[in-house]
């Protein structure tokens, strides 16, 4: 995907700032367009959706496994954008002054 290759290109070549930017902005556009997802996931109890296509949950865990499993392809609203701003601000960490920006 052309916006997830364009936040993970700014991230690798040092523009933090820019890829939050890139980020937050994809996530927007995200959202607008699918706005009954996002609301129903808000709707929804809080459960673990893996940030990546691939499967990235363990085995093991309670949240792999029904009724709580719940993949990327299946889980409502902007979940692409939704999981690379996700991973971006967690790659930064909570207290980078880019993440605090991103959150508020």
């Amino acid at each position: 995907e052309g916006d997830e290759a364009e936040v993970l290109q700014l991230y690798a070549n040092g523009y933090e700032e820019a890829a939050v930017d890139a980020a937050l902005q994809w996530y927007q556009q995200a959202a607008v367009k699918e706005l009954g997802g996002l609301v129903e996931a808000y709707r929804r109890p809080t459960r673990r959706i893996p940030d990546r296509r691939q499967d990235g949950l363990p085995a093991r865990s309670v949240y792999a496994r029904p009724p709580l499993a719940v993949g990327v392809h299946e889980a409502p609203g902007p979940v692409a954008a939704r999981a690379v701003l996700r991973r971006l601000i967690a790659a930064l960490g909570p207290v980078h002054p880019t993440s605090v920006r991103a959150r508020t």
